[in-house]
């Protein structure tokens, strides 16, 4: 399954329908922090937002909250197929965007506009902020780069799973899986007796 999400050209993630009619304004938002973001070498070189900074009175990060309480952000199939992709898309109602430029805006909340959470209830899950590429270069672009597969894993552990085995086979299209010769994976499905 890692390798048709690996070889597309472009992955649609389908959130679900925009129950708010918010849609355009999340869009609009994701746009309008990744301008702002690319005037920087990295997130880490952007100033860190003071607490009556005009910016979290933009009614649009309502929209954003309730994006982020959609049931698909707890699924652990997304992870792989969005970490994967070379140009993972929300398609959010009928409103596509970048995913990528989502979880941007998720890091920069997260280091430079901390009090954006307890205003708008608008909080992201570490498990798709941090592990946003699995590419085989994923160290170099990675907030983190010394993670473990077992950190994966951990940082998962949290999403629903239909079937417990998912908890791990979810997260094999990661390069952290692989042995270190690449050929092989570290775990693997238990055939039975």
């Amino acid at each position: 399954m890692g390798d048709i999400y690996r070889n597309a050209k472009k992955a649609l993630a389908c959130i679900g329908k925009d129950i708010d009619g918010g849609a355009e304004d999340v869009a609009g938002l994701v746009h309008d922090i990744s301008k702002m973001i690319s005037k920087y070498n990295s997130i880490a070189d952007m100033p860190i937002l003071a607490a009556d900074n005009t910016l979290f009175d933009d009614p649009r990060w309502k929209a954003l909250a309730t994006l982020m309480k959609c049931p698909w952000f707890t699924r652990p199939w997304v992870v792989q197929e969005v970490g994967l992709a070379k140009d993972p898309r929300v398609l959010y109602g009928v409103v596509e965007f970048s995913y990528r430029d989502l979880m941007r805006l998720a890091i920069w909340t997260d280091r430079c506009a901390s009090n954006l959470d307890p205003r708008a209830g608008i909080s992201f899950f570490t498990i798709h902020r941090d592990w946003l590429d699995w590419s085989e270069d994923w160290r170099k672009t990675a907030d983190y780069p010394d993670l473990t597969f077992l950190d994966l894993l951990n940082h998962a552990r949290w999403l629903s799973c239909f079937d417990p085995r998912d908890h791990i086979y979810a997260y094999l299209g990661h390069p952290l899986a692989r042995s270190e010769d690449g050929r092989g994976l570290i775990v693997g499905p238990r055939l039975s007796d």
